[in-house]
């Protein structure tokens, strides 16, 4: 009873004291008013509250602390469900304010320094003396409420924490790494009309025969431009009249040479709206362009594994895939408009960028085109990195039943262990899947054995098999990215590496159709294969006229390999059959027209056919005509087996 008086005079203060909201009183806004990103390490720091919740939330009077400084928010906030709330403490968030509202802490009621320190520190929302939500990063060795466990990583320059929608268990669990400005595209599904196709075969001629379709538009996003031809079309098709723009990567591994600067350079001088997507003070929303990407006439997609270089076109094992629809180039368009974003930072401009090197002279060069591809049906999900992670990933393979083939660069070697890909294509193989891992070896692909390493842990796991590509194709490089998975192909830019999942800008086309996944499934075999080159078939003689009785020595030791020829057959009689086997036969044939066949078969069960003729005219009397070719025939198939064992012979004594 003595207490009263006391606590009646702590409520009749309370209003005064600031401590309690300013309206609804009594609210508890706990699971409905989180922190949903913080960006500490920059001149302009923020944080930014949402409502998560259905319904809509006055936020006045709510008090944001790092425990040094506290700041009020004004009466009268409010946020709608789905609301953004950004408390920064400069204008330049790089942020998107479509939808969010800004408030600078200059403006707001404030006691004390709230200033977020680089190594570490904490913030929480509070409402009155109760914490609604807390978020730690950093060196912090205690306990605060509203946390628990140790603190989220130390953030780098214009990086930024941000909550995983949908998750509150108050540890560092539920947060990621990001950066202000970058894009969050739906998944989306869209009905094409798609050609496939494969470098170094056909990566120059497509891409040239698409770039000369364009009518009115050509909108391309690429890691890296230098092919003189490619770019001396884009400089023309400009100067016809044709809207060029170009985002490429301003800082690839290595940098841009001044040669093709220059020339990048002449584009713009022809028409080309050139832009660079480069660090501006620190500041970067992805580590890399890396996707690779062109949209022509709003109707046309094309998409590739391989960067638009002249190696790339000549030695460069990749695929790609034009696709025809007008919903998915939208998508695609808005894609590019987001990512080269003139308004964005670190969108640079690159006769601004370049301004002191002399444009060089551009020398097209068309190759012979063919006009007339063909097209499947299918069904198209665009795939973009980081908004969209590696979950689509996970449900492809978990989902498989039948096949699931990945043709990559290179593999992070970490990721023979943990949960990755690597570990889903392993469970997949568990199931009985057909699961292979074909990787490059060269130098650059194999640096330090990554690659060996990956692929011999693969092999070693249950309904798994793993390859390195062993160098002896018509192409140096196997910088392919490719999936085939069931019924889906995967064309894309995605190296599998942590970094392209979750800091670059990918593209990957999900391509859903049996036709298409079986022609990529046909390239990804070729190239499985240890021996893909079929043997050669040759006679020494074509179509030839014989007597019949007479006896015929039929010859195909002239026939060649790569590796070596395995068997020889022979269908004599022109139905379908090989009945007879040997690199060198005596057949007697009878009186008749008879289409033939030599089937030459290397050890990898490669094949090449050869049709001839025999003729064979009837004969009263064919005894005395048939001894003496038979004779001879004779004596040369003796010779020749004297030959042979005479080899083997020599062999074994050999030391």
């Amino acid at each position: 009873m003595r207490a009263f008086p006391f606590i009646l005079i702590i409520l009749l203060l309370l209003p005064t004291l600031g401590a309690a909201p300013v309206s609804d009183q009594g609210r508890d806004l706990r699971g409905d008013i989180l922190i949903t990103a913080v960006m500490p390490v920059h001149s302009s720091e923020f944080v930014i509250i949402s409502n998560v919740g259905q319904h809509v939330h006055d936020l006045g009077g709510l008090t944001v602390t790092d425990g040094e400084g506290f700041l009020t928010i004004p009466a009268g906030t409010t946020l709608p469900p789905g609301g953004e709330l950004v408390i920064a403490s400069g204008k330049q968030t790089f942020l998107d304010m479509e939808g969010r509202r800004l408030l600078l802490i200059s403006d707001m009621e404030r006691r004390g320094s709230f200033i977020l320190a680089d190594r570490g520190d904490w913030v929480h929302v509070m409402d009155g003396d109760m914490v609604i939500d807390t978020f730690v990063y950093g060196d912090v060795d205690r306990l605060l409420p509203g946390w628990d466990g140790p603190p989220f990583p130390k953030l780098g320059r214009c990086s930024m924490a941000v909550r995983i929608p949908g998750v509150d268990t108050d540890t560092r669990h539920d947060w990621y790494v990001s950066v202000p400005g970058r894009s969050n595209f739906p998944v989306t599904d869209h009905l094409a009309e798609v050609h496939g196709f494969t470098f170094p075969e056909d990566g120059f001629s497509t891409i040239m025969r698409e770039l000369l379709s364009a009518r009115h538009s050509i909108s391309v996003s690429l890691y890296y431009l230098d092919n003189m031809s490619v770019m001396a079309l884009l400089a023309d098709m400009a100067r016809s009249g044709v809207r060029v723009d170009v985002l490429i990567e301003g800082a690839p591994v290595g940098g841009i040479n001044e040669r093709t600067a220059s020339r990048l350079m002449a584009m713009a001088e022809a028409g080309c709206d050139i832009r660079l997507l480069r660090s501006a003070d620190g500041y970067k929303r992805y580590d890399y362009m890396h996707a690779k990407y062109a949209v022509i006439d709003d109707v046309k997609v094309v998409v590739t594994s391989e960067n638009w270089r002249t190696s790339a076109f000549e030695s460069n094992r990749g695929w790609g895939a034009v696709s025809y629809s007008s919903s998915l180039a939208a998508f695609m368009m808005d894609l590019f408009r987001s990512d080269r974003d003139a308004e964005r930072h670190d969108s640079h401009c690159l006769r601004t960028y370049y301004s002191y090197l002399q444009p060089q002279t551009l020398i097209p060069f068309i190759p012979e085109l063919n006009h007339s591809v063909g097209t499947h049906m299918a069904i198209i999900t665009p795939i973009i990195g980081p908004d969209h992670g590696d979950g689509w990933l996970k449900a492809l393979l978990d989902d498989s039943l039948e096949r699931a083939y990945s043709q990559q660069f290179y593999v992070q070697p970490t990721w023979v262990h943990g949960d990755n890909p690597l570990r889903w294509m392993r469970d997949a193989g568990d199931r009985g899947v057909d699961s292979r891992l074909l990787l490059d070896s060269t130098f650059m692909g194999d640096s330090q054995g990554r690659n060996t390493l990956v692929a011999a842990s693969f092999d070693a796991w249950q309904g798994c098999q793993g390859r390195l590509w062993d160098g002896g194709r018509p192409y140096s490089l196997q910088h392919n990215k490719g999936l085939v998975i069931d019924d889906t192909a995967v064309v894309s830019s995605f190296n599998w590496v942590d970094a392209s999942f979750q800091k670059n800008r990918e593209l990957a086309f999900l391509i859903r159709s049996e036709v298409v996944a079986e022609s990529f499934a046909t390239f990804f075999q070729e190239d499985w294969s240890i021996d893909p080159y079929p043997p050669v078939a040759v006679l020494d003689w074509e179509d030839r006229e014989y007597r019949e009785g007479e006896t015929v020595l039929l010859m195909a030791n002239r026939s060649y390999d790569n590796v070596g020829i395995d068997r020889y057959l022979w269908d004599l009689t022109g139905d379908g059959i090989f009945e007879k086997e040997g690199s060198h036969l005596l057949h007697v044939a009878k009186e008749g027209v008879w289409n033939c066949t030599l089937r030459v078969v290397d050890a990898e069960g490669n094949y090449d056919d050869l049709s001839f003729m025999m003729v064979v005219e009837g004969s009263d009397d064919v005894i005395g005509l048939s001894y003496l070719p038979l004779a001879g025939a004779c004596l040369l198939l003796a010779v020749l087996r004297v030959r042979s064992m005479l080899k083997t012979l020599k062999e074994d004594v050999t030391p």
